[in-house]
């Protein structure tokens, strides 16, 4: 064989890349929020319920406030004021937009002035004040300054201010008392305070370390997601030009050099590819194609491939393809015909009759070309032949929405079924039905064994829908379903142009038009996409959340409607609750009567606690909801009988009223809110009752709960945008995720678009160019044509084993006169599966995608080395055939080789890389 010039200058390869390592594991701890994210959007969020929560408290503090301000230092006792009040309400106002750096720095503001309004109290006013208020103003503000610290701090110094600040205000409180046992009040209103403070401390960390979560969890499922989102865009694009490779530049190349038509019509073949290659590279035209266009083009496909084929077209003028769809099925269509052009008659070459239908089915087209002929056995399909593999199903595969069927048995003809429904709808194309064959699946890696397994003996019905032949000279056709007539040059009308109503066939021999039946083959060499599996039904919410311990996860464990406090959280806190009101009965007892009514409504109160955090499914059951708030009620009554009428008050013989509020409180989180507030409603009613009836004023037993009112309004504003923003942090997760996904995409398929172009032009465009020239072609030119055409084959078949030192040691070996095949069977690495659930499992997730790295840098290396081996080998054989394949994932060895020569000896090569 005379030489020829190298042709490899330039040639990009598809060697695989690393993939990405999973970021390491880091302690999940709360701090400084970063910028973006679920993380961002909770702090936010938490600044504007603090804000507007704390416009509550802000108005029930300008009475106390009033009647305390310190005359003396007015200017000072206004600023703090305006400060205290202001700041929180500010932070609301700036919380969507501003830097995240002046809202912390705001929060320091306020919790800086709190604590030096307790100091000026504790220098200053350390006196009692006045018997109707006695609690200082800056005390009901107490929880506005603490939670502002938490939604910006580490849980470190959260916990450090809290604890300081509760301690300050417990003594505040004792030098302002009345109460002739200041220190029993100032420490347990220090207490208490600390109580309420630990829930809305513990729900604010808990509800920011889970969007840090999630945040964490987020990038690991955006880097796998982004990935496999990359990696399917590519295979599209791998299966959509090496569909444009096999249809157009390998037949002109292999017509080229092997001389099997006239030199101009050579040229024009050329001229051809080198358009189609141009078009397809810079995806110029119109998004759409419509029906009428659609028809035309599929007329003038059938008139030029097969003049003499039947072809019915039932689509509305109005229908619209996109453009991609048009033209991977009429790539498909084509590549039918001439597959049935050249293979249909045998080695007889009997006359073949064939048939092309296309009709719109369920929002969507399906077309089906049929011959009659010889068939074949897709058992004896070897791997490497890409016309059904690439150029059809691949081709259909590649397309989203896109399905494909090819259904043959020898001496009962071929049908190539082919189908393309919008969205992600079921498939339009006909399934097989009862008594076919074994499935399988063809992707871009070729056609699979297991779908070329077994064949059944039933006969393929043939369809007899109305004909409508193609002339075989150009004419003008009228389409039926409204499709305008198609004007010719020479306006020549079909005598059908508007064809009878369809027959009916015979018995059993189902019709090919609307409501297609099934067809029953022999044999099924499927698309994975032609009858996809049905859907299963998604999970209620595949939003990113926290690992849970089983399904049941908002029963395992207490104050689980409560976005997520921990269970040792949730024990201290109820430990502490009932503590505290122990040391509250037990220090409001005057006699042994009033230490048994003390007690019994500890008991009470205590019992309803506890049930409140036990687990159970939020909301709350009815009959458990019922019966805690009935206890607290009745708790309310029996403390009013203990308690003698007399004004003022005693406020410490009312601590269950704090006690119900925290239960109400969580209540509201338990998903009661209505509830809740109706309870305490009642006990507004209660108050009022007890005291006109004990001679009191309406009054007195109003201030009993009006102080509790803003806290229960301002806890159950917190805690309703909490949940809330629990719910909706999923759902902007998903959309990130998806976001990432389609820009993954977009740039994936542009960046191997543009690699198989460049690899492409560089092997074969400067030999399209000659080709499509008028120079006649010398031996040397039809050599070069023939080993561009298998040195292209390799590319696109043989993808892994494309690589150096494989390519030069095959181009050598061909020309030696060896006849070599390359063949990839594997396709590509399956990427990382997409974590179904997000958030304190990421590390998990990350684990995952390290082994999934690990598993692909092992199959990486094991690929080179069988390369090295492969190139070995082709130096070493003479002539004959040499076959190299990589077999699919899954199989004993990774490769295998045949070599063909003075004898035939097969090489075998482990999943490791190496030769056996």
């Amino acid at each position: 064989m005379p030489p020829v010039r190298s042709i490899l200058i330039g040639v990009t390869t598809d060697a695989p890349e690393p993939p990405p390592q999973a970021p390491p594991r880091r302690p999940l701890s709360v701090g400084i929020a970063e910028s973006g994210g679920a993380s961002e959007r909770t702090t936010r969020l938490l600044y504007r319920a603090i804000g507007i929560g704390g416009l509550f408290f802000a108005v029930m503090s300008v009475p106390p406030y009033l009647a305390q301000v310190h005359r003396p230092h007015m200017v000072a006792a206004v600023s703090a004021w305006i400060l205290v009040v202001g700041i929180p309400v500010m932070v609301a106002v700036l919380a969507q937009r501003a830097p995240l750096r002046l809202l912390r720095t705001l929060a320091i503001v306020e919790a800086s002035t709190y604590m030096f309004v307790l100091g000026f109290w504790m220098l200053v006013r350390a006196a009692p004040l006045g018997v109707v208020n006695d609690i200082p103003w800056i005390l009901s503000l107490a929880g506005i300054a603490i939670v502002i610290v938490a939604i910006g701090s580490r849980s470190s110094v959260t916990w450090t201010y809290t604890l300081v600040a509760c301690t300050m205000s417990g003594i505040v409180r004792g030098f302002t008392t009345n109460d002739p046992r200041p220190v029993l009040v100032g420490l347990e209103s220090g207490l208490y305070l600390l109580l309420l403070m630990s829930i809305f401390v513990g729900l604010t960390l808990a509800t920011r370390r889970r969007a840090i979560s999630i945040d964490r969890a987020a990038l690991v499922a955006r880097e796998t997601e982004t990935g496999r989102a990359a990696e399917i865009a590519r295979k599209r694009e791998r299966l959509t030009i090496d569909a444009l490779v096999h249809d157009s530049v390998l037949s002109t190349l292999l017509i080229a050099g092997l001389g099997r038509a006239e030199r101009a019509a050579i040229s024009r073949q050329a001229q051809a590819s080198l358009a189609q290659l141009d078009a397809l590279r810079h995806q110029t035209g119109p998004a759409t194609v419509s029906g009428a266009e659609f028809g035309v083009r599929l007329v003038v496909l059938v008139t030029d491939l097969a003049p003499g084929a039947t072809l019915r077209v039932d689509l509305a003028a109005t229908a619209t393809l996109p453009t991609d769809a048009a033209t991977a099925l009429l790539g498909a269509v084509g590549e039918a015909l001439r597959n049935s052009l050249a293979s249909a008659g045998g080695p007889q070459n009997r006359p073949v009759t064939r048939r092309v239908v296309l009709v719109s089915e369920g929002g969507g087209v399906q077309l089906f070309v049929h011959d009659d002929g010889v068939g074949f056995d897709p058992r004896a399909v070897t791997a490497g032949r890409l016309g059904i593999a690439q150029s059809i199903l691949g081709r259909m595969t590649a397309l989203p929405g896109g399905h494909a069927a090819v259904n043959s048995r020898p001496g009962r003809g071929v049908t190539v079924a082919l189908a393309y429904t919008p969205g992600p709808g079921a498939s339009v194309c006909p399934g097989v039905g009862e008594g076919s064959g074994s499935e399988g699946s063809v992707g871009e890696e070729g056609v699979s064994e297991d779908s070329l397994s077994e064949a059944a003996d039933a006969p393929l019905p043939l369809p007899e829908p109305p004909a409508l032949p193609v002339p075989p000279a150009p004419g003008a056709l009228a389409l039926s379903r409204g499709l305008p007539t198609l004007v010719a040059a020479t306006k020549v009308r079909s005598p059908r142009l508007n064809p009878p109503a369809p027959t009916q066939p015979a018995l059993g021999a189902p019709a090919l038009s609307r409501g297609l039946p099934t067809l029953v083959a022999a044999t099924k060499v499927r698309s994975p996409r032609l009858n996809p599996p049905a859907p299963t039904p998604p999970a209620p919410d595949p939003a990113p959340q926290p690992a849970q311990p089983g399904p049941d996860a908002s029963a395992a464990r207490p104050f689980a409607g409560l976005l997520g406090l921990s269970t040792a959280m949730t024990r201290a806190v109820l430990i502490f609750f009932v503590l505290l009101h122990l040391m509250f009965a037990v220090s409001n007892a005057h006699s042994w009567r009033t230490l048994t009514l003390e007690l019994t409504s500890f008991v009470m109160v205590s019992f309803a606690a506890v049930w409140v955090t036990r687990p159970a499914r939020d909301p709350l059951p009815v009959a458990r909801t019922a019966v805690i708030l009935g206890v607290c009620t009745l708790t309310t009554v029996l403390v009013f009988l203990r308690v003698p009428p007399q004004e003022p008050l005693p406020s410490a013989a009312f601590w269950h009223l704090g006690a119900i509020i925290v239960i109400l409180l969580v209540m509201v989180g338990r998903g009661r809110p209505v509830w809740a507030w109706t309870t305490y409603v009642a006990l507004v009613v209660i108050s009022e009752i007890w005291a006109i009836t004990s001679g009191l004023s309406s009054w007195a037993g109003l201030a009993l709960l009006v102080h509790h009112a803003g806290l229960l309004a301002a806890g159950s504003f917190f805690v309703v945008q909490l949940r809330r923003h629990a719910r909706a942090l999923g759902g902007i997760t998903r959309e990130h995720l998806g976001r990432a996904a389609a820009e993954a995409t977009l740039t994936a398929a542009v960046e191997e678009r543009e690699a198989q172009f460049t690899r492409v032009n560089a092997l074969s465009r400067a030999v399209l160019e000659r080709i499509a020239g008028s120079r006649p072609f010398s031996d040397d030119d039809r050599a070069e044509f023939l080993l561009v055409e298998a040195t292209l084959r390799d590319a696109v078949r043989g993808r892994c084993l494309f690589i150096e030192p494989v390519i030069e040691a095959a181009r050598a070996a061909r020309a030696r006169g060896v006849e070599v095949s390359l063949i990839d069977d594997r396709g590509d690495a399956a990427g990382a599966p997409v974590p179904a659930a997000l958030g304190a499992a990421s590390f998990g997730t990350a684990l995952s995608a390290a082994h999934a790295a690990l598993e692909q840098h092992a199959v990486a290396a094991a690929l080179e080395s069988v390369a090295r081996i492969v190139a070995a080998e082709l130096d070493a054989t003479p002539s004959g055939r040499f076959t190299a394949r990589v077999l699919p994932a899954g199989r004993p060895h990774l490769a295998t080789i045949v070599v063909d020569a003075f004898e035939q000896r097969m090489l075998l090569i482990a999943p490791d890389g190496t030769l056996r």
